[in-house]
């Protein structure tokens, strides 16, 4: 390693073989964080200003589908040059390509 002021260290990946293999407890929750911004302002035409709280919503797998269709998920769209289309999903499935 060279002395440079803006390296801090060194990260080192590799993989082994393991010992065993390892299974998670069944009361071991799975967790999943997603981060982004999908209000759809931009798409809407609305601008976000500095005072507008983003903040997280914690999701059930089981509730999933309620707090989907509770959002009011849609996107507004500009269709060629005949205006603005609005299209609305109301369960997660209905974003698949196949749907849309």
């Amino acid at each position: 390693m060279t002395n440079n002021p803006g390296l801090f260290g060194t990260i080192n990946l590799g993989t082994a073989p393991a010992t065993r293999p390892t299974r998670a407890a069944e009361e071991t929750p799975f967790r999943l964080l997603i981060l982004g911004d999908f209000s759809g302002r931009e798409s809407r035409g609305v601008a976000r200003s500095p005072g507008d709280a983003l903040r997280p919503i914690a999701i059930d797998r089981d509730e999933f589908e309620a707090v989907f269709r509770r959002l009011g998920v849609e996107v507004a769209m500009t269709v060629g040059d005949s205006g603005r289309a609005t299209v609305s999903f109301g369960e997660f499935d209905e974003l698949h390509p196949d749907h849309i």
